[in-house]
């Protein structure tokens, strides 16, 4: 476990993956660059979501409009390999599209129906 983040990772949290079935694997991520995909700055924290994204049945990123477009140090997915992207209604319609164009499933939540 990481204190500093309470995050759970290291040899102990690859081996509960290993012994776990997992439905569905809800995270976020520090940035979303539209070429390179999924990113974090903490390489322990991107490659156990990586393990877990690969142990799910079915993987959800959460990342409001403020990651889109970011990277960070150490990438983890490709922007189409979580089974769904889910941001905020206030990304830009050009992120949106560019996240689309590559071939993944995006919601926006809380869309402006004003918006085109």
């Amino acid at each position: 476990m990481d204190l500093r983040s309470a995050s759970f990772l290291g040899p102990i949290a690859d081996e509960a993956i290993a012994n776990c079935h997992i439905d569905l694997f809800f995270f976020s991520c520090t940035g979303i660059d539209f070429d390179r995909g999924l990113s974090d700055p903490n390489d322990f924290q991107a490659a156990f979501k990586r393990r877990v994204m690969q142990a799910a049945d079915r993987s959800v990123c959460l990342a409001d409009h403020t990651k889109l477009g970011l990277r960070s140090a150490f990438f983890f997915a490709a922007p189409n390999v979580p089974d769904l992207v889910i941001t905020d209604g206030a990304a830009d319609i050009n992120s949106i599209a560019r996240l689309r164009s590559r071939g993944g499933q995006l919601s926006v939540v809380g869309q402006d129906r004003n918006r085109s």
